[in-house]
């Protein structure tokens, strides 16, 4: 139990983690963006954060999810 309550630890900070560098990268492209435009690169680029965001967020839940169920979870609430 020990061993998959730290896994999953891990799998939601990595997802956390993952999930905000992604979203920072995303809002230095928007800048960019703002300020000069894109190049085709950085338009692919940044549709490829979109959809790396959206998977970062989906394994959070997932990780968090499944952490929140176990039995002696200090993260369950109630």
């Amino acid at each position: 139990m020990l061993r998959l309550r730290r896994r999953l630890g891990n799998e939601l900070l990595a997802a956390a983690a993952r999930h905000a560098a992604v979203s920072d990268e995303l809002n230095d492209l928007e800048v960019i963006r703002s300020r000069r435009g894109w190049t085709s690169d950085q338009a692919e680029r940044y549709e490829h954060l979109r959809r790396e965001k959206v998977e970062a967020r989906i394994r959070h839940d997932q990780a968090h999810r499944q952490l929140m169920r176990l039995p002696s979870s200090p993260l369950r609430v109630g």
